[in-house]
């Protein structure tokens, strides 16, 4: 015999709604000088070695969402090369952030 007022909570399908909280003009401060610093850090890289294409490679991994596959095929690099041109340029921005 079940209990009518006992609940079988396992098959219970609960719904969240993400709720959503609006930055503070702090928040918004700050991420707007992380990325500042960012941009700064990836034009400086560009202009100290402009051969390695940091910007464009920066754009196409960071802004377009491409793999280090596609890259190395857009820019006639080997896959090798995008990899080590990445953590260059992320240790370079890593190093700025500190």
């Amino acid at each position: 015999d079940e209990d009518p007022f006992v609940t079988d909570y396992s098959k219970i399908n609960v719904n969240y709604i993400p709720v959503k909280f609006e930055d503070t003009p702090e928040d918004i401060a700050v991420k707007k000088d992380i990325l500042q610093k960012i941009v700064d850090t990836v034009y400086d890289i560009e202009r100290r070695v402009p051969a390695k294409n940091y910007l464009k490679l920066y754009k196409l991994r960071y802004e377009d969402g491409m793999t280090q596959k596609e890259i190395a095929h857009s820019l006639n690099l080997s896959q090798s090369e995008v990899s080590k041109r990445l953590f260059k340029l992320m240790d370079e921005v890593k190093q700025a952030l500190k």
